[in-house]
């Protein structure tokens, strides 16, 4: 038999899971640590009582479904006032700890559930609605992923996946036409131009259907050979309604083209430096 002085250590000892009480019923703490693994049969409820010492640890685990669990607290268990928690899956989860919150009262305390972990219920909410991934969100911060360097081609296939990226475009040594993804909202590109090239040429940007146009325009800057302030500064308009098609001749160095997609339509800005005028088209 113990002794009498030991007795309140003997009480939280021994096995560490408790058996449910069942549906209505109140749960008891009596040892820590505890795990009471909760078996239901309908929708049902449970209250757990609060802790009679601080520093006790306590796991409800839903261990048999049969209908969802509503575990009702005689204390609020976080800082938002929580005092119910809801089983509807067997595996779910949430372990306390037992803490005083006054000279009177010692409640429980959520340590992590199977939810939200450590996170309050707002935290958890805007993590909800992330549906980026991992490898997504990395690449965004990271700046050297955002840079694409665009192979020397006829043609190339402007990917949606690099939606956000610098297109560094190299000295082609001729004309490419860069075919632009299936329009989606939201889409957006950047193509810059490297240094003066002795070999560069046409770049050619096509929409991916004849449906879809290239609206806004960009300005132009004649580097034609001429008396100092001799070039010609202009801008030049899709017409918005058939344009399909935007060639760029020669563009030299600090040629800038932006791409946005507003879900049906492809919005041009930019700068261009070349000594021939760069043109809309259909075709």
């Amino acid at each position: 038999m113990s002794a009498t002085h030991t007795l309140p250590f003997e009480l939280f000892r021994g096995p560490v899971e408790m058996v449910d009480p069942g549906d209505t019923k109140t749960i008891y703490v009596e040892r820590s640590p505890c795990l009471v693994p909760l078996v239901s049969a309908a929708a049902e409820t449970r209250t757990i009582a609060n802790p009679t010492q601080p520093g006790a640890i306590l796991t409800l685990a839903m261990k048999t479904d049969g209908g969802d669990i509503t575990v009702t607290f005689s204390t609020a268990y976080d800082e938002a006032g929580s005092t119910t928690f809801v089983f509807s899956d067997p595996g779910q989860f949430i372990i306390l700890q037992s803490v005083r919150i006054s000279a009177t009262v010692i409640a429980w305390r959520k340590i992590s559930d199977h939810n939200t972990g450590n996170l309050t219920l707002a935290q958890a909410a805007m993590l909800a609605a992330i549906t980026a991934t991992a490898a997504e969100i990395n690449a965004r911060a990271a700046a050297a992923s955002r840079v694409v360097n665009v192979t020397d081609a006829a043609t190339y296939a402007v990917l949606a996946a690099d939606s956000g990226k610098i297109h560094v475009m190299p000295d082609f040594t001729s004309s490419c036409t860069l075919t632009l993804p299936a329009v989606a909202a939201g889409l957006e590109y950047t193509f810059l131009s490297k240094a003066v090239a002795a070999d560069a040429q046409d770049w050619i940007f096509k929409s991916p259907s004849a449906t879809n146009f290239f609206l806004g325009g960009v300005s132009f800057a004649d580097t034609d050979a001429g008396a100092a302030g001799d070039e010609i500064h202009a801008g030049i308009w899709s017409n918005g309604s058939t344009n399909d098609f935007l060639t760029v001749v020669t563009p030299g160095a600090g040629t800038r083209i932006h791409i946005i997609c507003d879900g049906t339509n492809w919005i041009v800005n930019g700068q261009v430096f070349s000594a021939t005028v760069p043109a809309f088209s259909d075709t």
